[in-house]
C-alpha cells in the first residue's frame, strides 16, 4: 500500500518551507499510530486535516464578516471588501425571504436559475432559519430583512462547514494510504476565497461520497451520490464518461451499468417533483445557461470585453469541449497503463471549465479533490493556487470597477489574471497528461517516499478498477497505443511494404516509424483548426452566423433531404435532390430527431470521417499521402455537411481491405460507400478490375483462378445491391429507373457531352466576362481544368506502372466528369482519387541524385505545401461566404 506521509517529510517543497519553522520531523518521530496506540495519537491525517479545515473555515467566516449588513440603508460593497457572496443576495432576490418555495411559488422576482437539489438545499436552509426564529414573509421592515438575511447566512455557514467535514473524511477514506494529500484541499486558499460564495460545497461533498462508495466497490450507492450531485450541479455527470472508458478497458462494464442505472434513478428522483409540478421553472436552469453569453472567468468573456463577442457561442464552446473529451477518450484507451480515476476526472472537469461559457470563482472547489488525487505535488498545488487566488482578487476588482485605467479602456489587470489562471491550470493539465503517458512520474502509483518501491500501488480510489487487468482486446490496443505514444512504433503501421502492398508503388515506409502517425494527427488538427479559423473570420466579415456559413450549396440539399426526405413534386428545385444518395441524409435525419441541427451534425460526421480517411491513406501511403489529402485545396469539403469525407472513409478502407484480401470487410465498407454517393458505382467497377488482375501464386491453374475470381466477386454483390435498391426506391417514387440520372441533368446540366466540347466550354467561361461580377469564379473554373489535367496525368502514371485497378478508379471518374456541359465538381472529385495522393507521396519521398536536383525538389515540395494551404483557406472563405466553390 502506498504511503504519502506528512508533506514535511516527503516533499522537497514542504521541507523547504519547514526550514523557517524548525525543520521537518525527525526520523524517529511517530507519524501514524499503530493499532494499540491509536487512542493516544492525534498526529494522523484525519485529525490534522480536520484541524486545518476548521482553522481555514474560521478564516473564511471572518473574511465574510465585512459584507454583513448591520445598519439599515448602509449596504457593504462586497467587491471592494473582496467578500461578495450569492447566499445572502439570492435569499433576498429569489423569493426565499418572502417565504416562497423555489420553483413551486412565483412572484415579482426572477425564477431560481439553479439545479433542483441546490434549490431544495436553499429551501432547507430557509426552514432552519425560520425554526431559529427569523422573520420571513412579505411586509418586513428593513431591520427585519437584515436580521433574517444574517441568520440565514450564518445557518449556511454552519451547514456548509459540516459538508466540508464530510468532504474531508470521505476523501481520506476513499484514498487509502494517501490521507495526508487531503491537506491540499483544506489548506488551499480557495477555501477561504470561494467557500462561501455559493452552495458548491454540497455537490462537492456528494461527489466525494460517490467516489468513496466506488472505492468501497458499491457502484449502486456511488451512482446515487453522483446522481444527487448532478442534481445539485451539472459537473458530476461529466465524470461518467471517463469512468465508462476505464470500465470498458478493464471489462468492468457491469459495475458501470449498475452505477449508471442508480445515477439516473437518483437524478430523476430529485428532479421529478419539480419537472411535474413546475416544468417551466425547472427549465429555467437550462434556458438560463443556454441563453447566456460569454461570462466571467471564461476565455469567451475576454472577447466580449474586446467588443468582438463570439457568434454561436453555444456551438463553439460545445465543440471545443467535445474535442477535449475526444482527446481524453483517446488518452484513456491508448495510455500505456490505465489512468487513475482521479487523473481522468480532473482532466474532464478542466476540459469543461476551460471551454465553458462561464468559469465562476467557486468552481475551483469542484476540482480541488481531484487535484489532490491526480497530482499530490505541493509545487504544482502552489502554481494552481496562485493562479486561482490572483483571479479571485481580480474578478472582484473588475466588478467593483476599481481596476479600470484612469483614462478608460480595457481592464488589463483582469485580462491578465484570467489568462494567468488558465495558464497555471494548463500547466497542471500538462503534468497530469505527462504522468499518464509516462507512469514512472505518477507520484501516487510510485509512492512519495524516496526509494520506497514497495509503496507502488495502482489506483487507491479505483474500487473494482484497482489492480484490474485490461481485457485482451484493450491489452492489444493499449500495447499498440503505448508503443506509439512512447515512440517505439507507429499506432497504425502502413501496409505498403512489406506485407500486402499496393502493387506498383515504390514508397519506402518504415513500419516502425511512430512519428508519422503523430504528425498525421497533428496535420489533421492544424488543418481543421485553420478551416474553423477561416469560418470565424468569414462570420466576422459577413455578419453571418456559424450555421449560415455552413449551409451553402449542397449542404442545403443534404439538410433539406434530412428534413423533408425524398419527394417527387414536379418542382425541379426540390426534385433535383434525388441526385443525392440517402446515406448522409439518413444520418442527419437521425441527429435531427434528437434535436441536433442538421448542419452541425453534418460537420461532426465529416470531421470524424476525415480521421478515418486520413488513417487509411496513412496505412497505404504513409504520412505524406494523408497530409497532402488533409491540406488539399478543396479540403473544406471534408469538413462541411458534404459526402466527401464519409465516402472517402468507407472507400479508402474498402480498397485497403481489398488489397489485404479481406473481402467480407470490403463488402461492408463498399456497401456503406455506395449508400453515400454514386461514386460507389465506380468503386465497384474498380474493385472488379482488381479481382480480374489479381496476382495469384505462380503455377495456379486456370480453374483455380476462376474460382478465386468468383469467390472475391461474390463480395461485390452487396454494394451493387445497395445501388439497385436506391434506383428501385426512386422508381417506386417517380416511375423512372433512371431518376437519379434525370435529377443530375435537371439540376446541374449533366448529360452526354463530348469531352473536348466540355473542356472548350469551360475555357470559354474562363475567358468570357459573364462572371466578372462574381469574384473568384474564373479561378475556380481554371482549377477545374487543372484538376482534370492532374487526373489524366495520374491515369497515365498508373497505367505505366500497370496499376490497372487504381487506373480504372481514377480514369472512369475523369471520363464521367468530362462529359458534362462544362467541367465542374472535378476539384472536389480530386479528394476521392486516393491514387493521386499516393503518387504525390512517392514523388515527395523520391531522392534526386544531384545536389541541384535535391534543392529543386525541396523548393517544389515546400512551395506546393504552402500554396496548397493558402488555396485551401481561400477556398474555404469562398464557401463560407456563399460564393461558387465547386
Amino acid at each position: 500500500m502506498a504511503r504519502s506521509g506528512p508533506p514535511t517529510t516527503v516533499e522537497p517543497f514542504g521541507q523547504l518551507v519547514t526550514r523557517f519553522v524548525g525543520g521537518p520531523l525527525g526520523r524517529h518521530a511517530q507519524l501514524i499510530s499503530g493499532t494499540a496506540r491509536r487512542a493516544y495519537s492525534w498526529f494522523n491525517p484525519a485529525t490534522v486535516a480536520l484541524a486545518v479545515a476548521t482553522f481555514m473555515w474560521v478564516l473564511t467566516v471572518i473574511r465574510q464578516d465585512p459584507c454583513r449588513q448591520t445598519v439599515p440603508g448602509v449596504q457593504p460593497n462586497g467587491f471592494i471588501e473582496q467578500c461578495y457572496s450569492d447566499i445572502p443576495a439570492l435569499f433576498r432576490s429569489r423569493g426565499l425571504m418572502d417565504g416562497n418555495t423555489p420553483y413551486f411559488d412565483t412572484g415579482n422576482y426572477q425564477v431560481l436559475e439553479y439545479p433542483v437539489l441546490t434549490g431544495m438545499f436553499m429551501e432547507l436552509m430557509r426552514l432552519i432559519t425560520v425554526a431559529l426564529g427569523a422573520p420571513v414573509g412579505p411586509g418586513l421592515n428593513e431591520q427585519q430583512v437584515i436580521d433574517s438575511t444574517n441568520l440565514y447566512y450564518s445557518v449556511n455557514m454552519v451547514v456548509l462547514f459540516a459538508l466540508l467535514v464530510v468532504l474531508v473524511l470521505a476523501h481520506i477514506a476513499s484514498t487509502p494510504g494517501r490521507g495526508w494529500d487531503t491537506l491540499m484541499i483544506v489548506a488551499s486558499p480557495s477555501i477561504i476565497l470561494t467557500g462561501l460564495i455559493n452552495w458548491d460545497m454540497l455537490p462537492v461533498a456528494l461527489t466525494t461520497l460517490g467516489l468513496l462508495f466506488w472505492q468501497r466497490k458499491k457502484p449502486g450507492w456511488a451512482g446515487v451520490m453522483l446522481g444527487l450531485s448532478m442534481a445539485a450541479k451539472l459537473y458530476a455527470g461529466f465524470l461518467l464518461g471517463p469512468l465508462l472508458l476505464l470500465c470498458l478497458r478493464t471489462g468492468k462494464w457491469r459495475e458501470f451499468l449498475r452505477t449508471l442505472i442508480w445515477f439516473l434513478i437518483a437524478w430523476v428522483g430529485a428532479n421529478l417533483p419539480v419537472m411535474i409540478g413546475a416544468p417551466e421553472q425547472w427549465m429555467a436552469f437550462w434556458t438560463f445557461n443556454s441563453d447566456r453569453a460569454g461570462d466571467f472567468g471564461s476565455i469567451w468573456y475576454l472577447f466580449v470585453l474586446g467588443e468582438n463577442p463570439v457568434v454561436d457561442l453555444n456551438l463553439v464552446s460545445t465543440t471545443f469541449f467535445l474535442i477535449g473529451c475526444a482527446a481524453l477518450g483517446v488518452l484513456i484507451l491508448l495510455a500505456p497503463q490505465r489512468p487513475r480515476i482521479g487523473q481522468v476526472s480532473f482532466l474532464v472537469l478542466m476540459a469543461f471549465l476551460l471551454t465553458n461559457k462561464v468559469y465562476s470563482p467557486q468552481y475551483v472547489l469542484w476540482v480541488l479533490p481531484f487535484l489532490a488525487m491526480c497530482r499530490p505535488k505541493w509545487r504544482d498545488w502552489l502554481i494552481f493556487g496562485v493562479g486561482e487566488a490572483l483571479y479571485v482578487m481580480a474578478i472582484w476588482g473588475h466588478l467593483g470597477q476599481y481596476l479600470n485605467p484612469a483614462g478608460g479602456g480595457p481592464d488589463k489587470i483582469f485580462w491578465a489574471a484570467t489568462i494567468l489562471r488558465m495558464l497555471t491550470q494548463l500547466w497542471v493539465v500538462g503534468i497530469v497528461i505527462r504522468d499518464i503517458l509516462q507512469p514512472r512520474f505518477d507520484l501516487v502509483r510510485n509512492g512519495s517516499l524516496p526509494g520506497d518501491r514497495s509503496a507502488y500501488i495502482d489506483d487507491p480510489t479505483g474500487g473494482v478498477l484497482d489492480g484490474a487487468a485490461d481485457t485482451p482486446f484493450w491489452s492489444m490496443v493499449q500495447r499498440r497505443g503505448s508503443e506509439a505514444l512512447a515512440g517505439v512504433r507507429s499506432l497504425i503501421p502502413p501496409r505498403t511494404v512489406p506485407g500486402t502492398p499496393i502493387p506498383g508503388l515504390r514508397i519506402r515506409i518504415d513500419r516502425w516509424d511512430s512519428a508519422g502517425a503523430r504528425w498525421t494527427a497533428a496535420v489533421w488538427v492544424l488543418s481543421r483548426g485553420l478551416l474553423i479559423a477561416v469560418a470565424l473570420f468569414a462570420m466576422s466579415e459577413s455578419g453571418r452566423t456559424f450555421s449560415q456559413v455552413l449551409m451553402n450549396w449542397d449542404a442545403e440539399h443534404y439538410v433539406g433531404l434530412a428534413r423533408d426526405w425524398y419527394q417527387y413534386t414536379g418542382n425541379p428545385e426540390i426534385d433535383k435532390r434525388m441526385a443525392f444518395f440517402p446515406g448522409l441524409p439518413a444520418l442527419l435525419k437521425a441527429a435531427m430527431v434528437v434535436g441536433i441541427p442538421g448542419e452541425y451534425a453534418g460537420m461532426a460526421i465529416s470531421l470524424v470521417a476525415s480521421v478515418f480517411a486520413a488513417a487509411a491513406l496513412y496505412r497505404t501511403g504513409g504520412f505524406w499521402a494523408a497530409a497532402l489529402w488533409l491540406t488539399a485545396p478543396t479540403a473544406i469539403f471534408t469538413m462541411m455537411p458534404y459526402t466527401e469525407s464519409l465516402f472517402c472513409a468507407f472507400a479508402f478502407w474498402a480498397w485497403e481491405r481489398a488489397r489485404s484480401d479481406k473481402w467480407w470487410q470490403v463488402a461492408i465498407l463498399a456497401s456503406a460507400a455506395c449508400s453515400v454517393r454514386v461514386s460507389g458505382l465506380f468503386l465497384i467497377g474498380a474493385l472488379g478490375i482488381m479481382i480480374l488482375t489479381w496476382k495469384f501464386p505462380r503455377g495456379t491453374s486456370v480453374p483455380e483462378r476462376i474460382i478465386g475470381w468468383l469467390q472475391r466477386a461474390m463480395y461485390l454483390l452487396p454494394p451493387a445491391g445497395v445501388m439497385v435498391l436506391y434506383a428501385a426506391y426512386l422508381k417506386k417514387l417517380t416511375g423512372s429507373w433512371m431518376m437519379w440520372y434525370e435529377a443530375q441533368a435537371m439540376g446541374w446540366s449533366r448529360g452526354w457531352t463530348a469531352p473536348w466540347q466540355s473542356v472548350r466550354t469551360t475555357f470559354d467561361v474562363i475567358l468570357s466576362t459573364q462572371y466578372d461580377n462574381s469574384p473568384g469564379w474564373d479561378l475556380v473554373f481554371s482549377f477545374e481544368i487543372l484538376s482534370m489535367a492532374f487526373g489524366l496525368l495520374a491515369v497515365g502514371f498508373l497505367l505505366r506502372r500497370r496499376m490497372w485497378a487504381e487506373a480504372a478508379w481514377v480514369g472512369v471518374q475523369v471520363l464521367a466528369f468530362s462529359t458534362s456541359e462544362w467541367l465542374f465538381s472535378v476539384n472536389r472529385a480530386v479528394l476521392l482519387w486516393f491514387p493521386l495522393w499516393l503518387i504525390a507521396a512517392e514523388l515527395i519521398a523520391w531522392k534526386p541524385a544531384t545536389r541541384r536536383g535535391v534543392i529543386i525538389h525541396r523548393v517544389v515540395h515546400i512551395s506546393w505545401m504552402i500554396g496548397s494551404v493558402v488555396i485551401m483557406m481561400w477556398w474555404a472563405r469562398m464557401f463560407y461566404l456563399g460564393q461558387w466553390s465547386s
